[in-house]
């Protein structure tokens, strides 16, 4: 099933568009030569662009898995981007064949990709909703979260290397956006979150940044403490057979990678557990 809400369309073939860049930081072919152009200047700033990218990708995976082991049973994606294995569905229908999801993004190709892709493959329950997830309500009340998802039940919310392409708006940052979804989630719930940083290497960071700016492309690196932020309130995990990544846990001393010089990653879980989770 399939319906979509108004949203801003997808970038022309020539204009620089998020989702295909992000997919080529990937190694995808989901794009067009706008980005491949963009993606080697940017990479000639900032190189470990590519690998937190592709990193982030299988930190979300190892942290969706865990989180099923624990019994979560549904998952929404939020600006989920072109199809990338592993997908999220795929790692919570492991040990759970009774699964749902709703892929969300404001982008008709992609939802034209995850539709085609992932919704006769799998055993899993999946919905596409095309929507600006920077806009909640637009999420929260669609027919297609109340088709796929019950947020009386727990469930974990990903954010995969999306988040810094969504600068804060004025009068509206992001920990306002975040912090509507966390509050309409079920106790026991749980979010991903994988983001690009220039807490590392702030001046290869910034000479990206200010290039994919340029370019029509928003774009937001964020601090620690920013990313932070985004879960307060929320306890912090320490991620399960996760790759080397800089991930905010108060427990774990993140390694120093080319990996961890470019991106953080961060597991939280609302206070209180409800339902069948362990």
């Amino acid at each position: 099933m399939d319906t979509s809400l108004t949203s801003p369309q997808a970038a022309a073939p020539d204009q620089p568009n998020t989702a295909r860049l992000r997919a080529h930081w990937l190694g995808g072919h989901d794009t067009q030569p706008a980005e491949r152009r963009l993606s080697v200047k940017v990479l000639r700033r900032a190189p470990g662009i590519a690998n937190a990218t592709r990193e982030g990708l299988r930190f979300t995976d190892a942290a969706v898995r865990a989180l099923a082991d624990k019994g979560m049973r549904q998952a929404v994606i939020l600006g989920c981007g072109f199809p990338a294995r592993p997908y999220p569905h795929h790692a919570i229908e492991r040990p759970h064949r009774e699964t749902r999801a709703l892929y969300v993004t404001h982008d008709p190709i992609v939802i034209a990709h995850t539709r085609a892709l992932l919704t006769s493959r799998t055993p899993a329950y999946t919905e596409h909703l095309q929507a600006d997830f920077s806009r909640p309500e637009m999420v929260l009340e669609s027919p297609q979260l109340r088709h796929a998802i019950n947020l009386s039940e727990p469930l974990v919310l990903v954010l995969d290397s999306v988040l810094h392409f969504h600068p804060d708006a004025p009068g509206r940052p992001m920990t306002a956006v975040i912090g509507q979804y966390l509050q309409a989630l079920a106790p026991g719930s749980a979010i991903v979150i994988t983001h690009l940083t220039g807490d590392f290497d702030a001046h290869s960071m910034a000479k990206a940044a200010a290039l994919l700016q340029q370019t029509g492309v928003p774009f937001q690196p964020r601090s620690r403490q920013q990313i932070l932020d985004l879960v307060a309130n929320w306890r912090r995990l320490a991620p399960k057979d996760a790759p080397a990544y800089a991930y905010l846990h108060p427990a774990v001393k993140p390694p120093l990678t080319a990996v961890s010089g470019a991106a953080y990653a961060v597991i939280a879980r609302k206070p209180g557990v409800a339902g069948h989770l362990l």
